[in-house]
């Protein structure tokens, strides 16, 4: 694919987030054309390891023998470009570039995994600029402590082809767990935490709906007692089942699903 020749004019002009999200993946602008230098992204794409968590979604990205992902592929520097040279993607740069460069480039990065994923299977240029728009959007609900949780439950949500037309209702209830995800006070000091972990956000989420103003009324109650009930026990994973056959409506079953992966994302953990 060749790519794009600007002029010094529009290198002038280029928006300083839409570079930083381009260096972010892997582009540096040399010569007026973006050149990509795949050894600058060992390192970030690495860093991501501990974030293949499993979510409720696809898992081509994560489990694939040619993961497309967090790591490298051919898409070139114009899908790039065109996902990331648009107004959400620059205002959730812009906001995160205000309390930490490092997680706009990590959040730039997941954001061109979306771009390296859907350009590998074929998917149109502008349709992968729609569903990086949306992720941008979502993301941008959320403060810096929910931002991940956001930003991997929403990639896997596009890629479940879920709907990326607004919904009130659905940024709605994004804006909420992401506001429980934030709250969440529980210590992980060992694995089998994680379930107290997404049952803390889940009861928060739940508290925020029911109308709870406070955060202390959305805290999660007291159930040392009961852990020490099963104290000693082999730890054990929560498993969601759903109906066989297809949901009444799937694009709310993928919505709610998407609110799950939020409640149960935490980086670093393999779950």
């Amino acid at each position: 694919m060749s790519e794009t020749l600007f002029t010094n004019d529009e290198v002038l002009h280029l928006d300083n987030q839409v570079i930083f999200a381009m260096e972010a993946n892997g582009f540096d602008l040399v010569n007026n054309k973006w050149e990509f230098k795949p050894d600058d992204l060992s390192a970030t794409a690495d860093g991501f390891v501990g974030q293949q968590v499993t979510l409720f979604g696809p898992t081509a990205m994560y489990k694939s023998q040619t993961p497309t992902f967090f790591y490298v592929s051919e898409a070139g520097a114009q899908p790039f470009h065109l996902s990331f040279d648009q107004q959400p993607v620059i205002d959730l740069v812009t906001k995160l570039r205000k309390s930490s460069d490092e997680k706009a480039q990590e959040v730039s990065y997941i954001l061109g995994g979306l771009v390296r994923h859907m350009s590998a299977v074929g998917e149109n240029p502008n349709k992968i600029k729609q569903a990086v728009r949306f992720c941008a959007q979502m993301i941008k609900v959320g403060d810096e402590k929910s931002v991940f949780s956001i930003a991997m439950s929403m990639a896997a949500y596009v890629l479940s082809r879920g709907k990326i037309s607004e919904d009130i209702g659905f940024i709605g209830d994004v804006y909420r767990m992401a506001q429980a995800v934030s709250e969440d006070k529980v210590v992980l000091n060992e694995t089998k935490d994680l379930g107290l972990y997404q049952l803390s956000r889940l009861y928060s989420f739940s508290a925020i709906i029911n109308g709870a103003r406070t955060p202390r009324e959305r805290e999660l109650p007291d159930i040392s007692d009961e852990l020490k009930a099963i104290d000693g026990f082999p730890t054990v994973g929560a498993e969601f089942h759903f109906p066989m056959g297809k949901p009444k409506d799937p694009m709310d079953f993928k919505q709610r699903l998407a609110l799950l992966n939020m409640s149960q994302y935490r980086g670093g953990n393999f779950v």
